[in-house]
This record gives C-alpha cells, structure tokens and sequence, in this order.
C-alpha cells in the first residue's frame, strides 16, 4: 500500500479538500485499498481545528464525503516515509525545506504540476475564493489519479 499526503500551510482549506476528494477519486477507481491518503499543514497554529467551513461548503456542494478532520503538522517521519508529498504551493516547498532543513531537490510536487502547469492553488483562507482553489484542487486531483493509473 502506498501513502500520499496532501500538504497546506494550516491544513483546514486546501490539503483536507485534496485529501477527501482524491480518497473519493480512488474508491470510484477502484483503487481506494491501495493508497493511504492524508493531509497535514507546515504550521502549529491551526493544530486540531476541522476543515474550514467555507471548505467543507465546497465539499458538500460538489457531493464529495468528508469526515471530521483534526489539522495536524507534519512530521519528519511522514514526510520521509509518505510515497507522495503533494503540496499546493510554492512557499509550502520553501517551509517544508525550512521545517526539515532539507538541501537541493525535494520530493514534493505541486498539485498542479500533474496537469503539465508549474502553477500554484492559492490559500483561499486569504484570498476568499473558494471555488476558484476546488476548482484547481479538482482539476490537479483528476490529473493525479491519471498518473498513478499509469505509473504505479
């Protein structure tokens, strides 16, 4: 089994979107029993709080089941031993470099690069556009899955 974790600056907005969407992705694939997915943030300061509400409202508007979820940093041990570190921007890669003092290349990929673009899904936590990050988070998803159909 093969472990992919989704990763945001505070884990409530956009890593548990990536996470409940690419777990249901999986399971109408058929290959929900051959990845472990979870989400984590680079920051202490949401540790515990449940996906944001207006995150969940995209969630349910497009029919995608979710649970109650626990915002949790990531640690040393998950990122080392997780298959697929998949991060959403830019400056995640920057803090997981500073979080582990990681040098040269690291092995997070931005969601996005999955569909060929090098761009990042900006926090909706501070920009407010909520369907425009499901919207990239959805389109990133998709083009993941298609790599792991044939890649893995």
């Amino acid at each position: 089994m093969k472990s992919i974790c989704f990763v945001c600056e505070g884990n409530i907005c956009r890593s548990p979107i990536a996470e409940f969407l690419m777990r249901h992705l999986l399971e109408q694939a058929n290959m929900d029993k051959d990845y472990i997915v979870f989400s984590r943030g680079l920051v202490s300061d949401t540790r515990g709080e449940d996906t944001y509400s207006l995150s969940k409202e995209q969630l349910r508007k497009h029919g995608i089941p979710f649970s109650v979820h626990s915002a949790q940093k990531i640690n040393r041990a998950e990122y080392d031993d997780s298959d697929y570190v998949i991060v959403m921007d830019e400056y995640n890669i920057v803090l997981l470099k500073r979080l582990f003092f990681l040098r040269g290349p690291v092995k997070a990929k931005k969601l996005l690069s999955f569909t060929g673009e090098n761009k990042d899904i900006q926090d909706p936590y501070y920009t407010r556009n909520f369907d425009v990050a499901y919207d990239a988070i959805e389109k990133g998803c998709h083009a993941f899955l298609d790599y792991l159909k044939k890649n893995d």
